[in-house]
């Protein structure tokens, strides 16, 4: 029966691969083509997004954001909802369940502008998925309700079958497991109609979820097999995800502990090419408890940390409410930065308003004056003159009280953009450093439990007991590690600025000192050339660490086949000073090269190295007012450039 099954998936995979390959090579043949830049070419992004999801959703992130810019610069409504609701389908394919219901939202009300009913469908739904992943079954049901009246009344038959299939998956959630059978047939029987195969084989697989807690393992084994023979072929990874581990749950529960770890490493290995958490997780465990039975620790705690990690980073209630704080916190802000603006504008309209008044009143006074003086001295020439010449000059002075008002508002309005884009750039990094944090410090906490859990509290002197020890103080120390690093990072950013002005030879040369035994094991020629100038005015701590920083970078990440150079020199540039540091090592390439600012980036894996530098450079830079700019080109070299503002 497998072989059979096996020799068909191989036979019709061959097919279906060819055909997605070639509808991707299809559209990416017709971008290249396209080069014009209107709302064709962001259909064709947006039909290539949704092309991508079911193997690759980063890809499908990347592409619905450029297809989102483009449609934002020409003003396309439709392209924009498209690509908001794509990309939120990608991201809650990853778990990020937030995420997914922000571009939902944001979705949704384009969506609503424009009337798309089946757009606001398609929104509902993707609402009332996420809603059910963290387990708020009233709120899906009420989704899903929305979307099925839509469906229903459009005629839309693929849209209401996966309706009918979510709401069965959201009864299965709460264990009406009948009501959810009645579901899941009437979704099966409306997407036969139109002989839908993708959803179909989602449907399958929950069918046999069913089962499995009815207690009926063969027919949900069935069930697995058969969602199975549909899905692989597609190559619709996300579903064979779930067939293959329901497959391993069923011979976990018949005590075939083989069979069962066999197709849980595919879930496992699928679900992380994917960037699949939920199923990631479910792999881990199943995998964790199968070792376990066959006495093997070392593996069981390995898969046990694995899917703790995945279980903690996931979307729980309590980082539900920290992100609806955060975002309603961002959205009070806003407001107030708005009724700041407005109360300002209005204060500048009372004052323009009020010069306005006083130039009128002047204006009158000096035309009366000139009207009396004329009938007093007709034949004054010279007083008429003069008042002329008044009256050239007040109205100088009210259009000079025009200009500068003007620049007042321009000036008030700038600075308020610019707290607004500051407010939101530090919402964003506590976003996430908050995630960073609570991801790097889980891993050896879950570490530590999982070792807790297979220590053998009734043998105190058992030998796997001494090697459990030996592996706590391990994760203990990582644990240190991580907690001094995130202690650096808030000094840095709670330290007390004092600038002053500093020599750059001197800054240099003694950074050199301190990196005296890395310099002359690799053996790096170093020059530095200050000769444009030599004096910059900033925080003295802060400039040592970022050559510091710098040239460790070049000397960690150089190239073994040719020696090291590292030129360092500076020059004026505008209204900075730029220090450039130029070297000729491994160099990187990424889409977005400043991506190796970020906490705990890392572009290259085989040095030892945390991620924490660049990250301490952006952050010392960005605090006195500077700014950093990175270009690099893989096996070519790197170059920094870091601007200090001058001395004010």
């Amino acid at each position: 029966m497998n072989k059979v099954y096996l020799f068909l998936c191989t036979f019709l995979m061959s097919f279906y691969t060819v055909a997605q390959q070639n509808q991707i090579d299809s559209l990416q043949h017709i971008l290249t083509t396209h080069t014009q830049e209107d709302t064709t070419k962001v259909r064709i992004l947006v039909n290539l997004a949704n092309a991508y999801q079911p193997s690759r959703p980063d890809t499908t992130i990347v592409l619905s954001e450029l297809a989102y810019q483009l449609a934002e610069k020409l003003n396309y409504t439709r392209g924009k909802a498209l690509a908001l609701h794509r990309k939120g389908n990608a991201v809650w394919m990853q778990g990020k369940f937030p995420a997914a219901i922000d571009y939902a939202l944001q979705s949704l009300r384009l969506f609503e502008q424009i009337k798309d009913l089946k757009g606001e469908a398609d929104c509902y739904n993707l609402i009332a998925n996420t809603h059910n992943m963290e387990k708020d079954y009233k709120k899906a049901m009420e989704y899903y309700k929305k979307s099925v009246e839509i469906f229903e009344k459009l005629g839309d038959k693929y849209g209401l079958g996966r309706a009918y299939a979510n709401i069965g998956r959201t009864l299965y959630g709460q264990e009406k497991y009948k009501e959810a059978l009645d579901y899941l047939e009437k979704a099966q029987k409306t997407l036969e109609e139109i002989h839908e195969k993708n959803v179909y084989a989602a449907i399958i697989n929950t069918m046999g979820d069913v089962y499995q807690q009815l207690g009926n393992n063969e027919k949900a084994l069935d069930s697995y097999f058969k969602s199975l023979t549909i899905s692989e072929p597609m190559g619709i990874k996300r579903i064979i995800t779930y067939s293959t581990r329901g497959i391993s749950e069923v011979y976990q529960k018949q005590g075939k502990i083989k069979e069962s770890n066999e197709y849980a490493e595919r879930t496992l290995k699928i679900a992380k090419e994917i960037g699949y958490r939920e199923n990631v997780k479910n792999a881990a465990f199943i995998l964790s408890d199968n070792y376990k039975k066959l006495g093997k620790y070392q593996e069981s705690l390995d898969f046990y940390t694995i899917g703790s990690i995945e279980k903690d980073s996931m979307f729980s209630i309590e980082k539900r409410g920290q992100m609806e704080s955060l975002r309603a916190n961002y959205e009070i802000e806003k407001k107030q930065k708005e009724i700041s603006l407005l109360t300002v504008e209005q204060e500048l309209q009372q004052k323009e308003k009020n010069s306005l008044v006083l130039a009128i009143a002047l204006i009158l006074l000096v035309l009366l004056i000139v009207y009396l003086n004329l009938q007093w001295q007709k034949k004054d020439k010279r007083l008429l003159l003069e008042q002329k010449q008044l009256l050239q000059q007040q109205k100088e002075e009210i259009r000079a009280i025009n200009d500068q008002l003007e620049d007042m508002v321009n000036d008030r309005t700038q600075e308020l953009r610019e707290a607004i884009e500051n407010l939101t750039n530090k919402n964003q990094d506590l976003q996430q450093f908050s995630y960073i944090t609570s991801h790097n410090l889980r891993a050896p906490v879950a570490r530590i439990l999982g070792l807790i859990n297979i220590f053998n509290q009734e043998n105190m002197n058992d030998e796997l007991n001494k090697q459990l020890l030996s592996h706590l103080r391990t994760a203990s120390n990582s644990l240190d590690e991580v907690i001094k690093d995130l202690t650096g990072i808030l000094s840095a950013r709670k330290m007390v600025l004092v600038k002053e002005g500093l020599n750059l030879h001197e800054i240099a040369k003694l950074e050199l000192e301190h990196l005296a035994e890395q310099v002359q094991l690799s053996k790096a020629s170093i020059s530095t050339n200050f000769a444009a100038v030599d004096t910059v005015y900033a925080v003295k701590v802060y400039m040592q660490s970022v050559f510091h920083n710098l040239l460790s970078n070049s000397i960690k990440y150089r190239a073994m086949d040719r020696p090291l150079r590292i030129e360092i020199t500076s020059q004026i540039n505008d209204n900075y000073i730029c220090i450039l540091f130029k070297d000729n090592g491994l160099g990187i390439e990424a889409a977005d090269p400043y991506k190796i600012f970020g906490l705990y980036q890392r572009m290259h894996t085989h040095v030892e190295g945390k991620g924490l530098g660049l990250y301490l450079v952006k952050t010392q830079i960005d605090a006195i007012n500077g700014k950093i700019e990175v270009e690099s080109k893989l096996n070519k070299g790197t170059i920094f450039r870091v601007y200090v503002p001058y001395k004010l």
